[in-house]
């Protein structure tokens, strides 16, 4: 399918332009009060910004817990335009600004799916938050935008490139190097119809996937330097859990979330109902698979936050906070967890084993090991969810053996 045309482009641009600056002045140019993490974040650019590269004695001991890349690209901009915080938002918001065009650049000639998938990521309160505050997610999107971009166009080595970029943003950006190793892995193994022989044969042939693995290796010279996922001292005055602790219950909650955020609004805005109640009937073993996970998940490991003397924020997130203020009993909310996660699981299996329903897969399970459960923790999923909803004509248009074979759709 054809992109589309320079005009149309230019249009949409022009438009989004707009809506930004009308952003810009409604959020009093960007110069409003700080904001919960922005005042940490804020002194810690501040302190990156007296290196044009920081020495490894300061990377091994800085105060804060992701990947230093967006406090180092925050010092140099500092440097550049003034050591305030209206010039770092300005910053995220061009970063912002940045993923939206990206969206318009690869979007297929049917513009009409341009406005659903951008009005979905809008529809994330998080991606409006981390746009006009100082936040790093827009630093390791931005990056992981590019990455996927690059390797739905077979270039590799660029695609890698940018996904150590998105690491070195934030840690669990590893799970995107990870899923597109399970989408092609998994892939070639159905296509070979379960032949291990054939399979590794296949898999030594593409060796533009060792790019990938190098990507998701890139994270360990951060552990080693570390001696763990995040500086040692920073860990412990957060007391990080760094045990082998591990939480189904936030699986359940960002599998909500991405049901909340992604699902509900492309079954609304797609009308896609009617493919994943097809899915149900004609597939019952699996269904009544993914209810017992969910259940057991529901029943034996509940979604509740984490609770130290340095976090006591009670809720999960803001879906969790929308439905304890409306009264949702805890067991009935579980509940509801449940039954996002279930349509989740419903819609990514209904597609069949493919790069989002990897996306979806890997990142669940990483966040299981996180230290707290945020909806934010969700937000590039969803973004790259949604641009694969964009781009599938484009990319994806003609079906290939393993589609034919196997009924696996790309997105």
């Amino acid at each position: 399918m054809k992109a589309l045309a320079s005009s149309q482009r230019f249009k949409f641009i022009v438009f989004f332009i707009f809506i930004y600056l009308i952003m810009f002045v409604f959020k009093d140019k960007l110069n409003v009060t700080l904001y919960q993490d922005e005042f940490h974040f804020f002194e810690t650019t501040q302190k990156f910004s007296n290196y044009i590269i920081p020495p490894i004695s300061y990377l091994e001991h800085y105060p804060e817990l992701n990947t230093p890349l967006p406090f180092m690209i925050g010092g140099w901009w500092i440097n550049l335009w003034g050591d305030t915080i209206q010039n770092l938002r300005i910053l995220t918001f061009l970063l912002s600004f940045a993923i939206i065009a990206l969206f318009i650049w690869e979007s297929p000639k049917e513009s009409n799916k341009l406005w659903v998938c951008v009005l979905g990521l809008w529809l994330f309160p998080n991606y409006y938050l981390c746009t006009v505050y100082y936040y790093t997610d827009m630093f390791a999107i931005l990056f992981l935008l590019g990455g996927i971009i690059s390797y739905l166009q077979g270039r590799h080595f660029l695609s890698g490139f940018l996904m150590v970029l998105a690491i070195c943003c934030r840690q669990y950006m590893i799970a995107f190097p990870i899923a597109i190793l399970a989408n092609e892995v998994v892939g070639i193994f159905l296509s070979q119809r379960y032949s291990l022989k054939k399979s590794l044969k296949e898999l030594l042939s593409k060796k533009y996937l060792m790019v990938y693995i190098l990507a998701f290796l890139s994270i360990i010279p951060w552990v080693i330097l570390w001696g763990g996922f995040a500086p040692a001292d920073e860990m412990k005055r957060q007391h990080y859990d760094s045990t082998l602790t591990y939480k189904g219950g936030f699986v359940l909650y960002s599998s909500a979330v991405v049901a909340f955020y992604f699902v509900i609004p492309e079954i609304l805005l797609m009308r896609k109902i009617n493919v994943l109640s097809h899915f149900v009937r004609s597939n019952r073993v699996v269904s009544v698979l993914c209810l017992l996970v969910v259940g057991f998940l529901v029943c034996f490991t509940p979604a509740v936050q984490t609770y130290n003397p340095y976090f006591t924020w009670k809720f999960l997130g803001y879906l969790d906070m929308g439905l304890v203020k409306i009264g949702v009993p805890e067991f009935i909310k579980q509940i509801i967890f449940g039954l996002l996660m279930f349509l989740a699981l419903i819609r990514f299996l209904s597609g069949g084993l493919n790069i989002s329903t990897w996306v979806f897969i890997i990142n669940g399970i990483l966040l299981g090991k996180a230290q707290l459960s945020w909806d934010k923790y969700s937000l590039p999923t969803v973004v790259i969810l949604w641009f694969l909803v964009l781009v599938e004509e484009k990319y994806f248009n003609q079906p290939s053996n393993l589609d034919k074979k196997y009924e696996i759709s790309h997105v």
